[in-house]
């Protein structure tokens, strides 16, 4: 997972539905989640219509009406469909695979010299520098695309310690929004995790979580914790990175994450079950995204979180293997721990 600039075409797993539009529409919907954050996966636009030559809001779930034409959309099951009940194909990008790595110090998984440095970071210009933003958007908008599937990430936003939020991140990201905006782009935005972090060989939670929980990131790759590009070298083996979710750093961490009342409930952090305190922590961080982008219509809802771990939880034989994949070292539940 080098460092570089990539755009894969959009892509959802169960979260989502089509997200992207060849139409100039407002866009409003809701998405149902797995995870317990009700009130982020609601998705709630302004329809605009005009009356007697003003325009008056009206707040509606599941319609979509396109600027300056009397074209009603609406929602019919996982569709978007017109008056004619045509579906409409929707047309976009994820924007970018590069936004899970900090810019400063160089994030690229490979590099081992900075490999554990998590609260002195920089996401600021990730996907790329609000300088260079006309570029990539007009020849974005030439091939044809109208949607961005816009990434985030927890650590992004509050890698500095808990509560800390990255100001200048948070402007950028409100100037490139802004941006996307002016080039005709819808955008829905994406908070992205892999196997919990990037100190757990994914990305997405600030290191200091696993700090938090008494991790000492450092012994991750020689005790089988984690598996990770910098420890590991090149040739660094292909697609073993998702092995990583029933290993036992991101296993432990969305087991409390998910579970901490009922599977740890004397954790407590700050005086509070862990459960709760990484929740609250999580959803306060997206929260500073959305006070930011608050007003902008073109940002059409946020998913909860991308792809999100069970950990141990629902894990009937600890000694049976349970990830996704049997690539390399692939513990059972009870050889993690």
């Amino acid at each position: 997972m080098r460092q570089g600039f990539s755009i894969r075409f959009l892509h959802f797993s169960w979260l989502a539905c089509r997200l992207a539009t060849c139409y100039d529409y407002q866009i409003q919907f809701s998405i149902d989640a797995i995870i317990p954050f009700a009130y982020l996966s609601t998705l709630i636009m302004h329809q605009r219509k005009l009356n007697n030559g003003r325009e008056v809001e009206q707040k509606s779930r599941g319609q979509l009406r396109r600027r300056g034409m009397g074209m009603v959309m609406h929602i019919d099951g996982r569709w978007f469909k017109d008056e004619q009940q045509r579906t409409l194909i929707l047309r976009g990008v994820n924007l970018a695979s590069n936004a899970k790595i900090p810019v400063r110090p160089n994030g690229a998984t490979h590099l081992r010299e900075h490999a554990f440095e998590h609260q002195d970071v920089s996401f600021v210009g990730r996907p790329f520098p609000l300088a260079e933003a006309d570029e990539h958007f007009a020849r974005l908008k030439s091939w044809g695309f109208t949607f961005l599937r816009f990434l985030i990430t927890w650590e992004a936003v509050e890698h500095a310690g808990p509560g800390i939020y990255d100001q200048e991140y948070l402007d950028y990201v409100a100037a490139i929004v802004e941006k996307a905006g002016t080039y005709g782009f819808k955008l829905f935005i994406d908070p992205h995790q892999d196997v919990w972090s990037r100190f757990s060989g994914g990305d997405g939670a600030p290191g200091w979580t696993l700090e938090a929980v008494g991790f000492d990131m450092t012994k991750f790759g020689p005790s089988g914790a984690a598996l990770l590009h910098a420890v590991h070298g090149d040739p660094f083996p292909r697609m073993h990175w998702p092995t990583n979710g029933s290993k036992l750093a991101a296993a432990t961490m969305f087991t409390l994450f998910f579970g901490g009342h009922d599977f740890a409930p004397q954790t407590k952090i700050e005086g509070v079950n862990v459960q709760e305190y990484l929740q609250s922590h999580y959803i306060n961080a997206i929260k500073q995204v959305a006070l930011r982008l608050r007003g902008m219509e073109h940002v059409v809802g946020y998913d909860t979180l991308n792809e999100p771990g069970s950990g141990f939880i629902g894990k009937d034989d600890l000694h049976a293997h349970c990830g996704l994949l049997e690539l390399g070292e692939s513990p059972t539940p009870y050889q993690a721990m």
